[in-house]
């Protein structure tokens, strides 16, 4: 525990505040105690993760809680494969959990140093059009509100969909359960494709597979399409490693470093742009294949810094978004020193989540760097993605205005409702999240004026 003034940095850099202490309770009951002294004290609040959020989130925070030494698994119920955990466990070690005894989560992203309790907040989400968001399998939990109570949520409230995605504001979670199904193994096989190939056929490819993700290279005509399909564990033993496993994760580690320094060199000099990334598939992507546990096969370590700017859009529509950005990158008109995630989701209800209410693709724009300040790029990227009604990923890179953003969101209204109650003081409201949840003069105008008989 610190109690002197103490600057925190995310992990890329592009966020830090300084704050007037920093907890790392290791019980709830140190939790709640801390909570409601902070709250006595008129103090705001945040909870920390691992800081791989690139949104202000933390900005204005007085008192920041970490739970990082509240990570213990609590409860496990054989008969509905359910995990009741400690928010501060990290997504991999739930999943390992799961499967020593012989479960797993449907899904899974391609980072899992995540907490518990960040997978809840956020729509940390995988690859497949049948797969929702990571935080639908998460069917209760226990918070500390506002007014330092402590509410138990359980599967079927209501609530729960306001909770899902709810950037921290709603308040710090303390346990949550998890329903988790049988254990399988996924065959993946990594596949380069041209441009021209998987863009046209994507839908199908999407449907016909469990788990289905595009790494496309602007200017390279080519992607790395990763098709992965589920099937029974390879042998009766639980504990059998990846087969392949540890060359790929090599393999990865050096991909990864070629993507930061092609980036560097392309973002001090824009016009080397399509041949370093022409290069750069030639020499570290390839084809591969790997059989495992789902939980390693879909994962990914990511050691370099990073930006993410992802934008959520319906089937149709994102594919003519990768079009456009496809033509500006061959005319040369827009040089992107990219890396693409695209990744489907199936949809939801849940308020903020990227999903609700209809399927969408993910069109991620990467750049592996360790600037502080967000690339140039992105900005430009995010111009195409405007111009398509694109819904930016809440807890990522995004910087247009408040305006656009609650136009994409139409269930933010039952979301600040539901925040009213449960933290009606504003004690984890951070400046970032009020200016996304207050109206403009106009909005209330146009609102005061659509309720009016």
């Amino acid at each position: 525990m610190s109690n002197h003034s103490t600057e925190w940095k995310n992990w890329s850099g592009n966020q830090t505040c300084l704050v007037e202490a920093f907890y790392q309770p290791k019980t709830e009951k140190e939790l709640v105690e801390k909570v409601r002294e902070s709250i006595n004290e008129n103090k705001k609040i945040r909870v920390v993760g691992k800081g791989h959020s690139w949104a202000p989130l933390l900005s204005d925070a007085d008192i920041i809680i970490s739970l990082e030494d509240y990570n213990k698994l609590r409860f496990q119920n054989n008969e509905h494969k359910t995990l009741e955990v400690q928010a501060g466990m990290s997504l991999a070690e739930f999943a390992q959990h799961a499967y020593d005894l012989g479960w797993m989560l449907p899904n899974m992203p391609n980072l899992d140093v995540q907490h518990m309790g960040s997978i809840l907040m956020t729509a940390t989400h995988g690859a497949g059009a049948q797969e929702s968001i990571i935080a639908e399998h998460i069917i209760a939990c226990r918070f500390i509100d506002g007014q330092g109570n402590i509410v138990e949520l359980k599967e079927g409230d209501e609530a729960m969909r306001a909770m899902r995605c709810s950037l921290g504001g709603a308040g710090i979670v303390s346990t949550l359960t998890v329903r988790c199904v049988d254990v399988c193994h996924v065959n993946q096989e990594c596949v380069l494709m041209h441009d021209d190939v998987w863009i046209a056929d994507y839908t199908e490819l999407n449907m016909r597979h469990d788990h289905f993700g595009i790494y496309w290279f602007p200017h390279t005509g080519k992607a790395l399409a990763c098709l992965s399909n589920k099937q029974a564990p390879i042998c009766a033993d639980l504990g059998v490693t990846d087969i392949g496993s540890r060359g790929r994760r090599w393999w990865d580690c050096w991909s990864e470093k070629a993507l930061f320094l092609t980036h560097y060199l392309a973002l001090h000099q824009p016009w080397m742009t399509p041949f370093l990334q022409r290069l750069l598939v030639k020499m570290f992507f390839r084809n591969r294949w790997e059989l495992g546990p789902l939980h390693k096969v879909l994962t990914e370590p990511h050691n370099q810094k990073l930006y993410s700017c992802e934008y959520a859009f319906p089937v149709d529509v994102a594919l003519k978004v990768i079009k456009h950005l496809k033509q500006l990158s061959d005319d040369h008109e827009l040089f992107l020193p990219v890396l693409f995630d695209i990744r489907a989701i199936a949809p939801d209800k849940n308020y903020l989540s990227l999903a609700h209410d209809h399927a969408v693709v993910c069109l991620g724009a990467v750049i592996f760097t360790d600037f502080e300040q967000i690339p140039d790029v992105l900005y430009s990227v995010e111009a195409v993605y405007k111009q398509y009604g694109g819904r930016p990923h809440l807890a990522k890179v995004y910087t247009l205005d408040d305006v656009y953003i609650r136009s994409q969101y139409p269930q933010l209204d039952h979301f600040r409702n539901r925040l009213k109650k449960w933290d009606p003081k504003g004690v984890y409201l951070t400046e970032h999240l009020q200016k996304i949840l207050t109206l403009s003069a106009k909005e209330m105008a146009e609102e005061e004026k659509g309720n009016s008989p």
